[in-house]
């Protein structure tokens, strides 16, 4: 079963807002916020609202960057993933931290050893590019395997 996952990269003169995880698999890593979209909301209405959860900004408005279907193997576990990638076109509020984490601006160029792998794809490959359909392939916090511009016949493979 594929999890429906919405994310939000929140930026503000050339920082991004990132939660540091306090869960087992990722403790201490820097995250892009999200989660789970709930029954009954849509995925731009879930990337907003973990916003909000995760670090008290509001977004105002939302550009839809893509779809990564990622893979996680913890464990004895594997889970599936269909992260659907928005970036905060307008913001405001101040950055507090929520029940996930420890919320910050941070500089990826300067930070990039504290961001979890997949999400410095996120942050670069997928806000940056034109393609629409990812995959991803995690064992823990460390990243396996990461294809980008996939037809849409070949996501979620």
């Amino acid at each position: 079963m594929t999890i429906p996952v919405a994310v939000t990269i929140a930026e503000r003169q050339g920082e991004v807002a990132l939660i540091e995880r306090s869960n087992e698999t990722y403790s201490g890593k820097l995250a892009v916020p999200g989660g789970k979209v709930e029954t009954g909301e849509n995925a731009e209405e879930a990337a907003k609202r973990e916003l909000t959860e995760e670090t008290g900004l509001t977004a105002h408005e939302l550009v839809f960057h893509g779809v990564v279907s990622e893979v996680l193997h913890e464990q004895e576990d594997t889970k599936g993933f269909a992260l659907m990638v928005f970036e905060a076109a307008s913001l405001s509020g101040d950055l507090e931290s929520g029940d996930e984490g420890e919320a910050s601006w941070i500089s990826p160029a300067e930070d990039a050893h504290r961001i979890l792998e997949s999400d410095l794809r996120i942050l670069g490959d997928v806000k940056n590019s034109e393609c629409m359909y990812y995959n991803s392939v995690m064992s823990g916090a460390e990243l396996v395997e990461f294809e980008a511009c996939l037809e849409a016949a070949d996501f979620l493979t």
